[in-house]
């Protein structure tokens, strides 16, 4: 793959609007994967994206009478709920102000989140940071649904292994580059989950709490690149 088919395949900009770009989805797996394995590894051992586990570890708490483990799985589980609800609520009505206005708020509240994380004690309870957390990813997880015409979770990886895996058959057998190009597109966004829960422990063993000023940093970059393409997207629609 060239370099022009390289950037076309994470950043189709003749096709899709900013907010279904391949490149801007890698990047939110990213911050996910970031604070999948910042919580795991130094907030409670509690999965803030991926509510499955938080419920398990949540039955785990109720039936060992665990009451650190119910407090903790208990708020992850709550900010998440809440954090679709409140998404589904706003993010239209805010929409109509502005084009795309809701998704760069997100992402500016993402960054806010994260800075001010940073400087939370380590002392402090595990429920601060993992509710602030899993708040922002459940709102992502509901603005951010689709890259490049394919449905994507920007939070978890379970539905990437399945269609990475399943459409690199389909291609096997059909000799389809559609599925392959599929195929790859999940494959990415798995890497991009992994970088960044291997960035986060590792850092995390260094710089404890504050390890999570590298996502803040992600963020400033998704932001800055998705607030340029929008420029250029607005421009192109008026030419």
């Amino acid at each position: 793959m060239n370099k022009q088919k390289l950037k076309k395949f994470f950043d189709n900009k003749e096709e899709f609007a900013p907010n279904e770009r391949l490149w801007l989805f890698c990047m939110l797996m990213l911050i996910a994967g970031f604070w999948g394995g910042f919580t795991y590894s130094l907030r409670g051992k509690v999965f803030v994206n991926a509510q499955t586990g938080n419920l398990v570890f949540l039955s785990l708490g109720i039936a060992s009478w665990d009451t650190a483990l119910i407090k903790n799985a208990l708020a992850t589980f709550l900010a998440y709920f809440l954090g679709i609800i409140t998404a589904e609520l706003i993010s239209k009505e805010i929409n109509k102000v502005s084009f795309l206005i809701w998704e760069r708020i997100l992402l500016f509240f993402s960054l806010i989140v994260t800075i001010c994380l940073g400087f939370i004690p380590e002392t402090a309870p595990f429920e601060f940071t993992n509710f602030s957390i899993a708040f922002t990813a459940a709102m992502q997880f509901n603005t951010f649904e689709r890259a490049h015409g394919m449905g994507m979770a920007t939070p978890f990886c379970t539905n990437h292994v399945k269609q990475a895996s399943a459409n690199l058959i389909r291609f096997l057998k059909t000799r389809d580059s559609n599925k392959l190009r599929i195929s790859l597109s999940h494959l990415s966004m798995i890497l991009s989950f992994v970088t960044g829960a291997t960035l986060s422990i590792f850092l995390g063993k260094i710089f404890l709490g504050k390890a999570i000023w590298l996502s803040s940093f992600f963020i400033l970059i998704t932001l800055y690149f998705f607030s340029k393409s929008l420029k250029t997207y607005k421009i192109k629609k008026v030419k």
